[in-house]
């Protein structure tokens, strides 16, 4: 490279060195001042994974926290999806909106400080943090897509956005706005050019029919559509890829799903916790919950646990009707019975039982046994008991039962005395748990009936 001519006149053989040192500055700043390198325009590739809100972690779905971002990074994760809330006094923090509760805030957190929501605990167990300290921990792991999930896009989340994104240093992570509707696309136009962001847009509204749909997508040109697994169809599907515009579908968490949806013309999704199954057989430890070592209680559940909550668990007689969490019986002849599929036991484990019934307004009668379900037959683990509730009385019955030498199933039965009886059972559970020291064995201890006062918040 040829020098510049003011720089040849002041050149001597005394000063060959400052003059290097000068003319090493001059192509600095010429460097330092040309345009940066172009950065790819982003794309959904076909079978994306977004982990929504920045995914699930020690069976915790939607925490929004640092730690659910930083495991589900390892396993593989670069989109995530993240809610966020304005304070009261303009800052973002992560949080989903109607979540207070579940983070021990007293209010909303558009009637909060930041000083009040920040390092409260999500569910007990992941502090709160504000937007830009999750951008300082995207921007370290240098690869993150950060979908923004507002909620809706008022002024002062656009100011709070504008202020946390587009002042300091540039950013490594590529950020994403969802909008909802026209009226979102058209506000935040202006926002999204300013920070360089893409957008994508959720469909909130499952009467939005596909017309309203493509013009939109018309208008707006989004990076995808998002829909819910209710407002997916194959012919909306294929109408938006006409328009070479990509469908997530949000929520879906099982393998099942996924290939339904796929074949009918999902692009990707957002899910909870779902990972291919080649990723984890590339790496076993990647099958564990995000946060956990070995299987947590949870995922034992299917091995461990009866509900009446869960319908697979338990098996109705034709006088049964359920309702929301309760199962009623009235009506029922003599031989109708209520039972839960068997639950295995290995040696040495011990089984709780738990029945939380309610008469009706003539009071009931009704009958509770516990069997080990076999092949061929069933041996008594408890002899039956009958049980008897005045008016509107509600009670709780519970029975432990040492296995010391296991059992292929526990089963437990249930039946009304007569016709006339009527009865509401709020909670029906077999648990399996280690057997304390002092238990006796099955069919030494008494049942427990205890009543109940007020009903559970399940209820």
């Amino acid at each position: 490279m040829l020098a510049p001519f003011w720089f040849t006149r002041v050149v001597t053989n005394r000063n060959w060195v400052i003059a290097l040192a000068l003319l090493a500055g001059v192509q600095a700043c010429k460097e330092s001042s040309s345009p940066p390198t172009p950065v790819a325009p982003l794309r959904v590739e076909h079978g994306l994974l977004v982990a929504r809100g920045l995914g699930s972690i020690g069976g915790v779905r939607t925490t929004n926290s640092l730690e659910a971002l930083r495991c589900n990074y390892q396993r593989g994760f670069r989109w995530f999806d993240v809610d966020l809330s304005v304070t009261a006094d303009g800052e973002l923090v992560c949080l989903r909106k109607g979540t207070e509760k579940l983070a021990g805030l007293p209010r909303r957190v558009g009637e909060l400080t930041v000083a009040e929501v920040e390092g409260k605990q999500y569910a007990e167990r992941f502090p709160i943090q504000r937007l830009s300290r999750l951008l300082e921990e995207t921007d370290r792991l240098g690869d993150v897509v950060l979908v923004m999930d507002t909620g809706g896009w008022s002024e002062r989340v656009e100011h709070a956005l504008s202020r946390t994104l587009g002042y300091g240093p540039k950013h490594k992570t590529r950020i994403v706005l969802q909008v909802s509707s026209e009226m979102d696309v058209k506000s935040i136009a202006t926002l999204s050019q300013e920070l360089g962001a893409s957008v994508m847009v959720k469909l909130r509204r499952l009467r939005e029919d596909d017309a309203k749909v493509e013009a939109l997508v018309k208008k707006a040109q989004p990076l995808a559509v998002v829909v819910n697994n209710e407002r997916f169809t194959p012919w909306l599907a294929e109408r938006l890829h006409a328009l070479n515009t990509p469908v997530l579908v949000a929520a879906v968490n099982e393998h099942a799903d996924i290939v339904r949806l796929t074949r009918a013309g999902a692009d990707g999704f957002y899910t909870d916790h779902y990972l291919p199954f080649g990723r984890f057989t590339a790496n076993p430890d990647l099958a564990m919950e995000c946060g956990e070592t070995q299987l947590s209680a949870r995922a034992l559940r299917p091995w461990t646990r009866r509900d009446l909550q869960h319908e697979a668990d338990v098996i109705l007689p034709e006088c049964a009707a359920r309702k929301r969490r309760r199962v009623t019986l009235s009506s029922c002849a003599a031989d109708a019975v209520l039972s839960t599929s068997g639950l295995p036991a290995p040696p040495g484990r011990a089984a709780s039982v738990e029945v939380d019934a309610e008469a009706g307004k003539a009071g009931a009668r009704f009958w509770l046994e516990v069997v080990e379900e076999l092949p061929e037959s069933a041996r008594q683990l408890r002899p039956r008991q009958e049980i008897s509730l005045k008016p509107g009385e509600r009670r709780t019955v519970e029975l432990q039962l040492n296995l010391p030498s296991g059992s292929p199933g526990v089963q437990v039965r249930l039946g009304l005395a007569s016709e006339q009886d009527e009865l509401t059972l709020h909670h029906l559970r077999v648990a399996q748990h280690a057997p304390a020291a002092s238990e006796p064995p099955a069919g030494e201890r008494a049942a427990a009936a205890t009543p109940r006062g007020e009903p559970d918040a399940g209820d």
